[in-house]
């Protein structure tokens, strides 16, 4: 048993040293490529059998870009343009696209807003700077990677370029795992190495020197271990753990799965996360929205700043009391209620600058490594800050939203009685005005030889004018149901539309000598009557505006808008096909600067009497192309004609 516990102290011994000059190892190793990140590499030296080689930057290119090849990190090089002009294939593979395809692509193409300025700024510079930076990489799927920038400015070959390392962060579970489980593996071997040493101190009483000794270096051992264990989590691990809470959409979910790893993490009795919340005119107070005691959730509880560590905390960014903290604040109920000793808090901020809450631990002991304490609460706040911010935002959202539900519900009430109005005004206005021309009618027919000439031209302008006053009462009715717009679509026929139209206008026609020239038209889904009201009032408009002595010319074309022509009209849906009507006439035109004006409601660009008409309909061949989710517009130059352009969708589902 002696010559095993022998065995088993040399066995650590040399453990011990193995261990410190791999530890030795590993730091060369990590300043080695630090220098190399940084560009502070001027010449490599490599060792074989027979000599030395020292080799310079450009004549080590070869080696460094094999070294490059094989880091598990993406590199990437660019010119003054910001353009790739090297980039390794982990960086390829990172973006998902083909080595040769990146080579030569801008870099701004992989980054977000924010890092192109950053990029940007270090090539202004033109020295030799070195910048780390957390940004998103882009993907050519679309997706967004997070990774750590080391960027470094630098001439070569008498160039400026920029070279970058890019790490990905999201692979750190991984070996965060694996710390874990080399930790648990070294608590393992240190509980056998403990039992070992129990056992022999109680069979070996003579051995009892030697046993303390081998104890109080045991627990040396352990203490050390734990201590490089907690090393490397702090400074390798720790700022990945924030990617945790990426995936959790809620922000109850969100903001209880934080404490509930922080408290997992440092193992302190109290966790939580809370908003500022104002108490009266002066005082305030800190809402929990998370809490956790002991290890798991609890109910929320309001904590009153006066005489407190929070209120240092939203005085200040960190607030930080491992111990003592009901002697320093004996006066605060929260530290007295949960028997604090130590307390850490950082505080969260919103996108003005202003602080809104803050993130805490309480712990009734003292916090005995408050460093990684501090920055794990340090860490975790920006994802903290980023969904206060969003919750915000969502609430003045639905304020707004139901604001606006409001002022809809007004809209249609006041468009319904305002529609109700013009309908029953209209037809109110008829059985009066019907008097009036037939009365007027049998004036002139009746007493047409006892009419005295001013009396005769009296009754001709009271005519005039009731007639004038019909087609607005007709106009305004029409214009109604198109407002009211309560019919279904249906498929169309456009050429039997045309037809019927141009058998209604057959006369004028005639009389005016006009040519109306038409391609097959097209099946739309539309209501048919307010197609015929379209292609009614373009028609129309086109004969009456026609020029003295020159007999009118329309012409009416079709087609379907090709992608690079949708891509003109922002509120046309891409995903729909959409057909293009053009009426081109050869009439008076007007100057382009009423183009909107003519589809106003009673907006007129000439006197009434040179040309007859109500100014409405124009103004509903707009509302008839809108109803159909379509659009119109006219392009127009006095004494050289005018072109209506009406974009209408195929279908309507």
């Amino acid at each position: 048993m002696v010559k095993n516990i022998n065995e088993l102290l040399e066995e650590n011994e040399r453990l011990k040293k193995e261990r410190s000059a791999l530890q030795q190892q590993l730091r060369e190793a990590k300043e080695s490529i630090d220098a190399i990140r940084t560009g502070s590499i001027d010449a490599l030296v490599i060792a074989d059998k027979k000599d030395l080689r020292v080799l310079t930057e450009k004549t080590a290119d070869k080696t460094y870009r094999i070294l490059i090849e094989k880091m598990h990190e993406g590199a990437v090089t660019l010119n003054e343009d910001g353009t790739i002009i090297y980039c390794n294939s982990y960086f390829a593979n990172l973006v998902n696209l083909p080595l040769q395809k990146v080579t030569g692509t801008e870099f701004k193409k992989f980054i977000d807003e924010t890092s192109k300025e950053k990029i940007k700024n270090l090539f202004k510079q033109k020295g030799e700077n070195v910048v780390k930076e957390e940004i998103y990489i882009h993907t050519n799927d679309g997706k967004a990677i997070p990774v750590l920038m080391t960027a470094n400015t630098f001439s070569l070959d008498n160039i400026f370029v920029l070279s970058i390392i890019l790490t990905d962060l999201t692979i750190q579970k991984r070996n965060q795992e694996e710390l874990k489980l080399r930790t648990r593996q070294l608590e393992q071997k240190n509980i056998e190495f403990e039992n070992a040493y129990k056992e022999l101190v109680f069979q070996t009483e003579e051995k009892a020197k030697q046993g303390v000794e081998l104890a109080i270096a045991n627990k040396g051992l352990v203490q050390k271990n734990q201590e490089i264990a907690l090393s490397k989590y702090n400074k390798r691990f720790l700022a990945e753990y924030s990617e945790k809470f990426s995936a959790y959409k809620g922000h109850n979910e969100f903001f209880a799965s934080l404490v509930q790893f922080i408290a997992d993490t440092t193992h302190l009795d109290y966790v939580f996360v809370g908003k500022k919340e104002s108490i009266g005119s002066n005082d305030h107070s800190i809402k929990t929205i998370a809490f956790t005691a002991f290890g798991k959730l609890a109910d929320n509880i309001n904590y009153l700043l006066p005489d407190g560590p929070c209120e240092q905390v939203i005085q200040g960014n960190l607030c930080s009391y491992p111990e003592q903290c009901r002697s320093i604040f004996p006066n605060n109920k929260t530290i007295a209620q949960f028997n604090v000793e130590g307390y850490i808090g950082y505080r969260l901020y919103n996108e003005q600058g202003n602080a809104v809450g803050l993130i805490a631990v309480m712990h009734e002991k003292k916090i005995e490594d408050p460093e990684t304490v501090s920055s794990i609460l340090k860490i975790v706040a920006k994802r903290a800050e980023i969904e206060l911010e969003r919750i915000k935002n969502e609430e003045l959202l639905v304020q707004h939203n139901e604001i606006l539900q409001e002022k809809n519900e007004e809209l249609s009430k006041m468009n319904a009685e305002l529609e109700s109005f013009t309908y029953i005004a209209s037809h109110d206005l008829q059985e009066p005005l019907r008097k009036i021309q037939t009365f007027a009618g049998r004036l002139q027919e009746n007493k047409q030889g006892e009419l005295s000439d001013a009396v005769k031209a009296d009754l001709k302008k009271i005519t005039i004018s009731a007639n004038r006053m019909r087609m607005l009462i007709d106009d305004l009715l029409n214009y109604s149901s198109i407002v009211n717009n309560i019919h279904p679509y249906e498929e169309t026929d456009l050429n039997k539309i045309m037809l019927d139209v141009l058998t209604d206008f057959d006369l004028l026609i005639t009389q005016k000598k006009a040519v109306i020239n038409y391609d097959p038209l097209p099946f739309i889904d539309s209501i048919p009557r307010q197609m015929n009201q379209l292609f009614n009032n373009l028609i129309a408009n086109a004969l009456k505006f026609s020029k003295q002595d020159i007999p009118p010319v329309i012409d009416i074309t079709t087609g379907i808008l090709s992608e690079v022509q949708l891509n003109q009209y922002p509120n046309l849906k891409k995903e729909k096909e959409y057909v293009k009507l053009i009426v081109r006439d050869n009439g008076i035109g007007f100057n382009q600067q009423y183009a909107e004006q003519v589809f106003t409601i009673f907006q007129r660009l000439n006197a009434r009497t040179e040309f007859a008409g109500t100014g409405i309909g124009l103004a509903m061949c707009r509302k008839i192309a809108l109803n159909h989710n379509g659009e119109i517009y006219v392009e127009a130059k006095e004494k050289e004609g005018a072109v209506f352009h009406v974009i209408l969708p195929v279908k309507q589902g």
